[in-house]
């Protein structure tokens, strides 16, 4: 029986236009009724993340943190060290259900309390936001992005990046990266052409080495994170403040940014499903992980029903 449900957005539980299929939404609307907890793990921000949650669950309380203003915070879990502090204490949610937002930097309760954030380190902040691109004049044409706990800041505009939020209507800020002082970032993602990211990224770990984790939720998007922050590190941890272990959990994604989360639950018996349309260097790392169908054919919720039909899902 598995009673925890973690997905992935972008590529798994989203559709190729990165919105909500109509299908998907009845599949998720039973197994909240059904009372099984879901996971929504992705790299994108949380005010972005729980837009597309209340969606699915509109009795959300109204006073939660909507996309611009900062979520509700018990700071006795927000840590701006180097290293990632996951520590969520035994609470009860007023809304059943959580979000891990920037490939595991945060996680908040699905109605917005934030209950772990883990920040890049300061030292190397400035490096990232000012040299790395002067390295190689090949990542001259790369964009960078901010993630802070309550916004999304870049230097320079780029309408096209909207389109991944078009559901949400989450929206990046034009700022001075020069005015940050450094204390609230929790990642720095670059887009780019990916052979130009691959070369950023060495070059990033080359001089920073165990300071830096970086990861790709798509080819075309490398992101730098405090090191050990990773979406399976942040459900590693709730699983434990929940009681459950990875063998409780059906999970699905398709990026790199998925491996550690995949991992964990197919090493602990839990059941592990990898999207047909994955990048293939996951598919090279988890070969022993099951594939589905495309995100394209909405191919999670078709997994879900089938196992609310078998009565394989149980509330926790």
């Amino acid at each position: 029986m598995y009673k925890l449900v973690v997905s992935d957005l972008d590529g798994t539980l989203l559709r190729p236009d990165h919105r909500l299929g109509d299908y998907t939404r009845g599949v998720l609307a039973r197994l909240r009724a059904s009372g099984v907890d879901l996971v929504l793990a992705s790299g994108r921000h949380f005010a972005d993340i729980r837009v597309l949650a209340a969606s699915l669950a509109p009795s959300l309380p109204a006073q939660s943190a909507e996309p611009g203003e900062a979520p509700t915070q018990d700071t006795a879990f927000v840590s701006g060290a180097p290293t990632p502090t996951f520590s969520f204490g035994v609470r009860k949610p007023r809304q059943r259900g959580y979000l891990v937002s920037c490939n595991g930097a945060a996680v908040n309760t699905a109605d917005g309390r934030l209950v772990q954030a883990t920040h890049l380190p300061a030292e190397p902040l400035h490096f990232l936001l000012r040299d790395a691109l002067c390295l190689h004049p090949r990542f001259r044409h790369v964009h960078t992005n901010v993630f802070l706990t309550d916004a999304w800041l870049v230097e320079e505009a780029n309408p096209s990046l909207l389109r991944y939020h078009r559901d949400s209507g989450f929206h990046y800020q034009v700022a001075d990266f020069a005015a940050l002082d450094g204390t609230d970032v929790l990642k720095v993602v670059y887009h780019g052409e990916p052979e130009q990211l691959l070369a950023l990224e060495a070059a990033l770990l080359a001089r920073w080495g165990d300071a830096l984790g970086t990861t790709f939720s798509l080819p075309q998007t490398l992101e730098v994170m405090a090191p050990g922050v990773s979406k399976g590190a942040a459900l590693a941890a709730l699983l434990d403040d929940l009681g459950l272990t990875p063998a409780h959990v059906a999970c699905f994604g398709d990026g790199l940014n998925d491996l550690e989360m995949l991992q964990l639950v197919a090493d602990g018996g839990g059941l592990a499903l990898l999207m047909d349309n994955a990048d293939q260097r996951l598919h090279q790392a988890l070969p022993q992980v099951p594939r589905i169908a495309s995100h394209a054919d909405e191919a999670v919720a078709r997994c879900l029903a089938r196992l609310l039909a078998a009565g394989a899902l149980q509330p926790t």
